[in-house]
């Protein structure tokens, strides 16, 4: 496994796993040093599916926290790369063309047949999701379908 690999998959698994601390007594859980949590969008907290070939997000610092992704090393070619537009993670699905790269934003469940990425940008910028070719989105709560060749869906952070 390349080291690039190694530390998608640490991302990955930091980004899905949320950890607390305790010193053992009630008090501890309270501490007044603790961080408030960072505002976010609720643009993806409905029960949607996402199915396109290319998928791309982006949105601010923090957005690794909302993301989890499931590359399969045999399936897919995984990239992490710091660029001057900020952190990005590329799942792509290895030349025979077989599989599918599966993630999640929040609770919007995400298919890529082609390509799946994860842009975390520096500054107050929204989370805007991206999909190409064949789009399929659906909202499970409705049964509402839109089938198009470009998605875009933005979700501007609360409080800015």
């Amino acid at each position: 496994m390349k080291i690039s690999q190694l530390v998608c998959c640490a991302v990955v698994l930091m980004a899905g796993c949320k950890s607390s601390s305790s010193g053992g007594s009630a008090e501890s859980s309270e501490a007044p040093n603790q961080a408030a949590p960072k505002p976010w969008t609720t643009r993806f907290m409905g029960r949607n599916v996402l199915f396109a070939e290319e998928v791309r997000i982006e949105g601010p610092a923090g957005l690794l926290d909302h993301v989890v992704t499931r590359p399969d090393t045999t399936a897919h070619d995984v990239r992490v790369q710091t660029l001057p537009e900020g952190l990005l993670q590329s799942v792509r699905v290895k030349n025979n063309g077989q599989g599918e790269i599966r993630g999640q934003l929040d609770q919007l469940v995400i298919v890529a047949t082609r390509s799946l990425q994860v842009l975390e940008r520096p500054g107050n910028v929204p989370v805007v999701v991206q999909a190409r070719g064949d789009v399929l989105y659906k909202d499970l709560a409705t049964g509402q379908e839109v089938r198009q060749a470009v998605l875009r869906i933005e979700g501007q952070i609360e409080g800015q």
